[in-house]
C-alpha cells in the first residue's frame, strides 16, 4: 500500500524544533537543508547544509510563538521501510480538517501499532507544521497513503469499520466498539469533525463508543484514540 498522490511528489515540508528534527533524522527521512538561529546552541546534525540566521530572521520562518532556533527542509518522500511496509490494519481519515485532530490521530495510530494511515476526501495537509507538531513525530514512523479512495482500500480487501455517534445508521443500530472483531485487514474509519463519514462511503460495519456523560459525542481525535487502543489490545491478545 505505497501509492502516493502526484500532489506530493518531489514535495518538501518544514520540520521545526530539536526533538522533531532528531526524529526525522533517526527515522531515515531525507533532510535537505537545516536552519539555525545564531543565538541558539548548536542543534544541527552533520550532513545536510546549515544556514545560520539571526534571531529576528529565524522568527520570520518559524511557525511558533517561541522558536527553539532550529528548523529544516525535509523531503516528503518517505524512507523505503515505510513505503514497502506490509499492510496489517489501518486508520482511515475521511476529510479531517483540523490540524490538531489529524496530528493526534496520527500519534494514536502509530502508538497503537497501525501499519498505515490513509487519507480520503479533503483532509488538511498532513505535512503542514501544525499537523507535524501535533503528531509528536508519529508522521515519521507510520506509512501514509495520501489522497486514497475507499475503492482502493476495498480492492486491498480492507474491512471498513466506521465510527459514528448516531444511534442508527441507514436504519440499523451500530454495534459497540467493544464487540468489534478486530482480526484481519481492518480499516478504522474516522469522519470529519462537522459531517462525519461520507454518506457514500462503503462501510462494512458501523461501531459506536458508548458513554454516560453529557456530551453527545467525543471529538474525532479522542474517538480515534479510544478505538485505536482497543484494536491494539485485542490484536495483541490474539497473537
Amino acid at each position: 500500500m505505497g501509492r502516493r498522490s502526484s500532489r506530493y511528489e518531489e514535495g518538501l515540508f518544514v520540520v521545526e524544533g530539536e526533538l522533531l528534527l532528531a526524529q526525522a533524522f533517526d527515522a531515515g527521512w531525507n533532510v535537505i537543508e537545516q536552519f539555525q538561529s545564531i543565538d541558539a546552541r548548536d542543534q544541527f546534525r552533520d550532513g545536510p547544509p546549515v544556514s545560520f540566521l539571526d534571531g529576528n530572521d529565524f522568527k520570520k520562518i518559524s511557525d511558533v510563538m517561541s522558536p527553539q532556533g532550529v528548523a529544516a527542509i525535509v523531503s516528503m518522500e518517505p524512507p523505503s521501510r515505510l513505503t514497502n511496509s506490509i499492510m496489517s490494519w489501518c486508520v482511515v481519515c475521511d476529510s479531517i480538517a483540523d490540524p490538531g485532530n489529524l496530528g493526534t490521530i496520527m500519534r494514536s495510530a502509530e502508538a497503537a501499532g497501525a501499519s498505515t494511515i490513509s487519507l480520503v476526501g479533503t483532509c488538511v495537509d498532513p505535512f503542514s507544521p501544525k499537523v507535524v507538531r501535533a503528531s509528536a513525530g508519529a508522521i515519521f514512523h507510520v506509512q501514509m497513503r495520501l489522497a486514497d479512495t475507499f475503492e482502493q482500500l476495498l480492492a486491498q480487501k480492507v474491512r471498513l469499520v466506521g465510527l459514528t455517534s448516531h444511534d442508527t445508521v441507514s436504519g440499523k443500530s451500530p454495534k459497540s466498539l467493544y464487540d468489534l472483531t478486530t482480526s484481519g485487514r481492518l480499516g478504522l474509519v474516522v469522519g470529519s469533525e462537522s459531517h462525519g463519514i461520507s454518506k457514500n462511503a462503503p462501510i462494512d460495519e458501523w461501531i459506536t463508543i458508548a458513554h454516560v456523560g453529557r456530551s453527545e459525542s467525543l471529538n474525532a481525535a479522542m474517538a480515534a484514540t479510544v478505538a485505536c487502543m482497543y484494536v491494539a489490545h485485542n490484536r495483541e491478545a490474539m497473537r
